[in-house]
């Protein structure tokens, strides 16, 4: 996710379809891939709240740094270095919070620490507003970081040990209110008994809640996470959810975890992907009380196909949600038929919680996907004539029809903001680049990144 770097040389692996025809085809500089820290890929961090357009951001200074009168005492130790103006960069995650703002993880070449970005053109420059953590010596390849974003002013942040395992620091939260020019940094996390630290979803639906989801341990099939909250913005953070102390708060803990959402203050979810391990329906948890305590909910069977949950070779899993607000949720189903090695993938989508479903199937498949409300959406799956690419189609229905709009030899996360204007982190093998559309995604543009003089 994290390892590449992109150049515009000739020779080098073209990016088809991010540019019109009249233009030259952009092209990468290959580097080593770096596995993500967890079993399971960290999602791309999201808001569950739809923040009001932001305005321009002020200039963030040349180094952050930790807030004046923060009421916790900052980490020890140099900081990360900041970036040179002119450095060129490669987007590792990304959220938009219009056509010019937003905010982004990145690392340049041969560097090892991920730094925080904010953007307030399209993403053409950034400012690199990482806070001030401790460089972690003692991990080989550096530190990872997980963000939110509520708008372009306010941000969280916190820092891993990219290979996985713990850090040699006690890990915080970092907070900023000023759009990354000054952070302060929350209370030390509670992660006795923890075998690692890798945090893999950030939430926020205010200013002052919000939640951290980290992959703690693995084995035997299990995915063991804790679950941390926040109610005073982030200064300080209680476990909710602990596999190894705490009493059974009703979450499993088998199974990988693919993301976390709160639709609002007191409801979240919990999806995951079981791997066929686990019969029936796939791994869907909910909470009606801020995450405290968790109940499995059964997705009813597509109508099509009324078995789906019980054939026992077919493994079933939830990917991250497409879109959450209020009392509605878009997900995607992908299944794996591990004796036919039939895929199939279908949109569930509920305005009530829960309490009822919508379904249709994706008869292109599932690779990756974004939705702007439960109707107006985009997927991206493989091409039926091509497994090396795929095919971008959007929705306006809640997926009960689809127009595809693009073939492209790429894939990853799609980040829209409205109907026009999107970004997406292509990637192909072990490259990977920054691209945006104007015109829906029927036609993408390569953005060669770099930090703002």
């Amino acid at each position: 996710m994290r390892r590449a770097v992109l150049v515009c040389l000739a020779g080098a692996l073209a990016l088809a379809g991010c540019s019109p025809s009249t233009t030259p085809e952009p092209v990468f500089t290959r580097v080593p891939t770096v596995p993500p820290p967890t079993a399971t890929t960290p999602a791309t961090a999201t808001t569950a709240a739809t923040a009001a357009p932001p305005t321009a951001s002020p200039e963030p200074s040349a180094t952050p740094v930790v807030a004046a009168g923060a009421p916790t005492v900052a980490p020890e130790g140099p900081a990360i270095i900041q970036l040179a103006a002119g450095q060129a960069l490669t987007i590792t995650a990304i959220d938009m919070l219009s056509g010019a703002a937003g905010w982004a993880a990145g690392e340049t070449a041969g560097d090892l620490d991920d730094r925080l970005l904010t953007t307030a053109d399209g993403g053409q420059t950034w400012h690199d507003v990482t806070p001030p953590q401790p460089i972690d010596a003692a991990l080989a390849l550096g530190q990872g970081a997980t963000f939110a974003a509520l708008d372009s002013q306010t941000a969280w942040a916190t820092f891993y040990d990219r290979t996985g395992g713990p850090l040699s620091n006690v890990p915080f939260i970092w907070r900023t209110v000023d759009g990354g020019q000054t952070w302060s940094a929350s209370r030390p996390l509670d992660v006795t008994d923890a075998e690692l630290f890798s945090p893999s979803d950030l939430v926020f639906v205010d200013g002052q809640s919000g939640w951290l989801l980290v992959h703690v341990g693995a084995g035997m099939m299990h995915d063991y996470v804790m679950l941390f909250t926040t109610h005073d913005g982030g200064l300080t953070w209680d476990r909710l959810v602990d596999p190894f102390t705490e009493p059974d708060n009703g979450l499993a803990q088998s199974c990988g975890k693919t993301g976390l959402v709160f639709t609002e203050a007191q409801t979240g979810w919990i999806t995951g992907d079981c791997g066929g391990v686990q019969p029936g329906a796939p791994y869907l948890y909910k909470s009606t009380d801020a995450g405290r305590t968790w109940a499995f909910l059964e997705l009813p069977p597509p109508a099509d196909r009324a078995d789906l949950y019980q054939v026992e070779t077919m493994a079933c899993g939830v990917q991250a949600p497409l879109f959450a607000k209020g009392p509605a949720l878009v997900l995607a189903i992908t299944c794996q038929d591990y004796n036919t090695n039939q895929s199939l993938a279908y949109l569930y989508r509920t305005a009530d919680s829960g309490a009822s479903w919508a379904t249709e199937p994706l008869t292109g498949g599932f690779s990756a996907g974004v939705f702007l409300n439960p109707e107006a959406g985009w997927v991206l799956g493989p091409a039926a004539a091509n497994a090396a690419e795929n095919v971008l189609a959007q929705t306006v229905d809640g997926g009960a029809s689809l127009v595809d709009l693009k073939q492209l030899n790429w894939a990853g996360p799609l980040d829209f903001v409205d109907t026009l204007t999107g970004w997406a982190i292509a990637r192909t093998g072990e490259e990977q680049a920054l691209v945006r559309t104007t015109d829906g995604g029927k036609t993408w543009q390569l953005i060669t990144p770099q930090i703002a003089p």
